[in-house]
């Protein structure tokens, strides 16, 4: 079918071709397109960023909290003995789970959850927590930030850290444990920091796995390459996943994980 053609005159006289209306629609609808292919990805970054800032206040209040119980407890930090049941206190099993210590100085379940942490991806606690309220009365409640295992059997006094605003007590993690792969080679990195949202194995601990290389660094962390961190001292702040270091042996790291690293002496990778 031939294109409908209008031809017109001016107040000069002179013949000009008019193009149909819905020419004029087409191009509307071109440019409305590009500058939404522009400015989606520009909003998507911004409700991340809010995403992201809303999990670090997550984490300042469960900082304020466990520093609340710190200070109730003789200057001791919560246990976590998820795996380690037998050096726990099996007739007080409710203060060796950090959350259950934390939750009355919070009374908010929601500041267990980071809102980045997707449907698909989403953790829920131990069983262990869930047997006591308020996660027994809601079981869809879910799991967001990992606990520095060398917290988690051990009573840990914070005269014994000697770089606490330095030293990692709970992160943005998949799985129970925010430390890294022992086993690995580099033991540097805090693998289960970096792939924050990497699904966990049926044991809910084997989230750590993927090479360190350039192209899988961010893949898998979940604010924008990076991932929320909270310190000893209950600060708590965004770190690039290349950043997600120890000073284990001689890696360059910041961070501060191991009990070794506490109170400034690298620990080794033997």
């Amino acid at each position: 079918m031939a294109r409908e053609v209008i031809h017109s005159r001016g107040p000069s006289g002179k013949s000009f071709v008019r193009q149909p209306l819905q020419s004029y629609w087409l191009h509307y609808i071109a440019i409305i397109a590009i500058l939404a292919a522009i400015l989606f990805p520009v909003f998507a970054q911004a409700r991340e960023k809010a995403r992201s800032i809303s999990c670090l206040s997550n984490l300042k209040q469960l900082g304020t909290g466990i520093n609340m119980y710190v200070q109730d407890y003789d200057e001791t930090f919560p246990y976590f003995c998820y795996g380690q049941a037998s050096k726990c206190n099996p007739s007080s099993p409710a203060p060796s789970l950090w959350p259950i210590s934390v939750y009355p100085y919070v009374k908010n379940l929601g500041v267990f959850a980071c809102p980045s942490h997707t449907l698909g991806s989403r953790c829920f606690p131990p069983q262990a927590v869930r047997d006591f309220s308020p996660w027994k009365e809601i079981p869809n409640a879910y799991m967001s930030y990992a606990y520095n295992e060398y917290f988690s059997y051990q009573a840990v006094r914070l005269a014994q850290l000697g770089f606490p605003t330095e030293t990692v007590f709970i992160a943005d993690g998949m799985c129970a444990y925010a430390g890294g792969s022992w086993a690995s080679e580099d033991r540097s990195w805090l693998r289960k920091i970096i792939f924050s949202l990497r699904s966990p194995d049926a044991d809910g601990f084997n989230c750590c796995h993927g090479d360190m290389t350039s192209l899988n660094l961010g893949n898998y962390a979940r604010h924008q390459g990076g991932n929320n961190i909270m310190f000893c001292d209950g600060h708590a702040k965004w770190f690039k996943a290349e950043a997600t270091r120890s000073i284990r042996g001689n890696s360059g790291g910041t961070l501060r994980y191991h009990q070794d690293e506490w109170n400034g002496k690298p620990a080794t990778l033997n």
